[in-house]
C-alpha cells in the first residue's frame, strides 16, 4: 500500500477493493448494497478521520502528551527535533519493565536497573552483584528459612570482587602492591627513603602515574574513577628499600594501608579490603623451587596468620576477619616474601584471594551497604502485597583428602601446584568464573575426581574424602558427596586440604 498518510477516502476504499478478488474470490458481490462493502466504507470512513487528525497534532499537543508522561511540564522551549527525540525517550522509559512481581522480575530488576539507580551509584564499585537468586514464598531472614511463607520473596545476593588473582612474575628488587578501591579518592603517598614510583590500572601496562619521591617526602595523589576499570585495582611498584609508610584516604586520621619492616625480601603485598564478616582464603603456588613466605596482618600490622612452603603454601583465616561501620572500611595485608631469595631475584606466582563475607542482615536500624541498598531499590518496584528480603549466601567450609596417581616421567613438584589453581578456579563463588557452581548444589566426590584428573600430568585419582563430616550425602553405607542448602556455597580449604601425590614406579 502506498502512504496512507496522504490517502482520502475515495483512495482508500479503491485499494480495499482492489485486494478483495485476491484475498476472498467467493466474494463477488461489489455493490454498495452488500453489507461487507457498507463496512469497509465505514472503515475507509474511519481511517481517513484518523489520519486527518494524525497529521495535525501540534507541537502543544505533543508537549502536553510528554507531560502527562513525565508527570511534569516539559516547556514551551521545547520543539522539532528535539521534541521528537524527547517524546520516543519518554516512550521508551515507559515501555521498560519497573514493577518486580515474579521471581525472574525480581532478578532483571537487579541486573538491569540497579547498576544505573541512585542507590548504586552511591556506593561507588561497591554497588557491583555478581550473582542473585530469587527464592519465592520463603523468608532466609527467618531462624526456619524454608518453611513456606507466601508472599514472601527472598534474594541471596553473591557481592563482586570476592576473588583476585594475579598469575605473573614479581621481583624482590621491585616489589608490588595491590590495591582496591571503591571510589575515586585522594590519598598521600609517603616513602621514608625516596626512589621511584610507578601506579598502573586495572591493566598493568595502564600507567596512572610515574615519578622520584625526595627521601621522606609525602605526596598528594589523585586516584581518578577513569583509571579504576571494572575492578578498581591498582598496582603501585617501588624499589625494596623505599616501602611506603602509608596511603591516607584524604581527611582520613589512620593509614589506610601502612607497609613496614619488609627486610629487603618482599614480593608483593596485597591489601584486602575488608567490609564484613567472613572468612578469609590465601593461596600461592609457584612451580620454581623457592620457599615463600605468607603473611596475614591487621591494618595495623598485627600478624594474624603466616606459613612458609615451597610448590604451594595458602593460609586461611576464619571466625569473622572484621567489622567496619558504613563510613570507613579496614585494608587487611597479604604479605608475600621469599626469605632466602638472593635480592633482585624474579619468582613467577599465581597468586588467589577469596573473601567469603558473610553480610549483615537488613533491618529498621541499618546494616549492610549493598544489601541495603537493594532492599530500598526493590522497596518501590514490589507490589503491596509481597514482603522482600535481600540476605547474602551462607559459606560452608570444606576440605579435600585424596591420592592421586601420576602419569609416568611427571614430577609431582610441577603438579602440584596446577591441582591448587585448578581446584580454586572450579570452586570460585557464582559470578566470580564463567563455569561457576551454581548456588546451593550439592557437591559430589565425582565432580572433585573430574576436576583432580583433569590436570595434566594425573593418572587417576584414589580415596577421595570430603569434609564436613555432618553433612556427607550416603549411600547403601558409602560417602558420595556433602549436602547444601539452596542458598549456601561450597569455599574449599586449601590450607586443610591433603592431596597425596604418588609417582608410576
Amino acid at each position: 500500500m502506498s502512504d496512507a498518510r496522504h490517502m482520502r477516502y475515495d483512495d482508500l476504499l479503491d485499494e480495499a477493493l482492489a485486494r478483495i478478488p485476491a484475498l476472498a474470490p467467493e466474494w463477488t458481490d461489489h455493490n454498495p448494497s452488500d453489507p461487507g462493502i457498507a463496512l469497509l466504507e465505514l472503515a475507509a470512513w474511519l481511517t481517513e478521520t484518523v489520519l486527518y487528525r494524525s497529521t495535525r497534532v501540534d507541537d502543544r499537543s505533543r508537549r502536553a502528551l510528554l507531560g502527562l508522561i513525565e508527570g511534569a511540564d516539559p516547556g514551551t522551549s521545547l520543539t522539532g527535533a528535539e521534541l521528537d527525540m524527547a517524546t520516543r525517550a519518554a516512550i521508551k522509559a515507559l515501555r521498560r519493565p519497573y514493577r518486580a512481581v515474579t521471581p525472574r522480575d525480581f532478578v532483571d530488576r537487579i541486573r538491569d536497573d540497579w547498576p544505573t539507580s541512585s542507590e548504586a551509584q552511591a556506593l561507588g564499585l561497591e554497588h557491583r552483584v555478581a550473582h542473585v537468586t530469587a527464592m519465592p514464598r520463603c523468608d532466609l531472614e527467618a531462624d526456619d528459612r524454608f518453611a513456606r511463607r507466601d508472599a514472601h520473596m527472598s534474594l541471596v545476593v553473591v557481592p563482586d570482587r570476592l576473588c583476585w588473582a594475579f598469575d605473573g612474575t614479581l621481583s624482590t628488587a621491585r616489589p608490588t602492591l595491590f590495591i582496591t578501591q571503591d571510589v575515586a579518592e585522594s590519598v598521600q603517598m609517603t616513602v621514608p627513603a625516596g626512589g621511584r614510583v610507578t601506579i598502573t590500572g586495572e591493566s598493568a601496562t595502564a600507567v596512572v602515574y610515574e615519578g622520584d619521591f625526595e627521601a621522606g617526602e609525602t605526596g598528594e595523589l589523585f586516584l581518578d574513577p577513569a583509571d579504576m576499570g571494572r575492578t578498581g585495582e591498582y598496582r603501585i611498584t617501588l624499589d625494596q628499600a623505599n616501602c611506603v609508610a602509608g596511603l591516607n584516604a584524604e581527611g582520613g586520621a589512620v593509614d589506610k594501608r601502612r607497609l613496614t619492616g619488609t627486610d629487603g625480601t618482599l614480593l608483593g603485598c596485597r591489601f584486602v579490603p575488608i567490609k564484613r564478616n567472613g572468612d578469609l582464603e590465601i593461596v600461592v603456588t609457584c612451580a620454581a623451587d623457592i620457599p615463600l613466605l605468607l603473611e596475614v596482618r591487621t591494618q595495623r600490622g598485627q600478624i594474624k596468620a603466616s606459613e612458609q612452603g615451597v610448590g604451594v603454601v595458602a593460609i586461611s583465616v576464619g571466625g569473622g576477619t572484621g567489622v567496619v561501620t558504613d563510613q570507613a572500611r579496614v585494608d587487611w595485608q597479604c604479605r608475600l616474601f621469599a626469605p632466602e631469595a638472593d635480592p633482585g631475584t624474579e619468582v613467577a606466582v599465581t597468586w588467589h584471594v577469596q573473601r567469603a563475607e558473610v553480610p549483615r542482615r537488613w533491618d529498621d536500624s541499618g546494616g549492610d551497604r549493598l544489601l541495603d541498598g537493594l532492599w530500598r531499590f526493590l522497596d518501590a518496584r514490589r507490589i503491596i502485597g509481597t514482603r522482600h528480603h535481600v540476605v547474602g549466601p551462607r559459606w560452608v567450609p570444606f576440605s579435600i583428602t585424596a591420592d592421586i596417581y601420576l602419569t609416568d616421567d611427571t614430577d609431582p613438584e610441577l603438579v602440584r601446584p596446577r591441582l591448587f589453581n585448578a581446584l580454586v578456579d572450579h570452586f570460585a563463588p557464582p559470578g566470580h568464573a564463567p563455569k561457576a557452581r551454581p548456588l546451593g548444589e550439592d557437591l559430589h566426590y565425582t565432580e572433585v575426581i573430574a576436576v583432580i584428573e583433569a590436570v595434566p600430568g594425573v593418572d587417576y585419582v584414589d580415596r577421595v574424602g570430603l569434609t564436613p563430616e555432618d553433612r556427607r550425602l550416603i549411600d547403601d553405607d558409602e560417602p558420595y558427596g556433602i549436602r547444601l542448602e539452596r542458598d549456601e556455597i561450597a569455599v574449599l580449604q586449601v590450607a586443610g586440604s591433603d592431596l597425596s601425590l604418588f609417582e608410576r614406579s
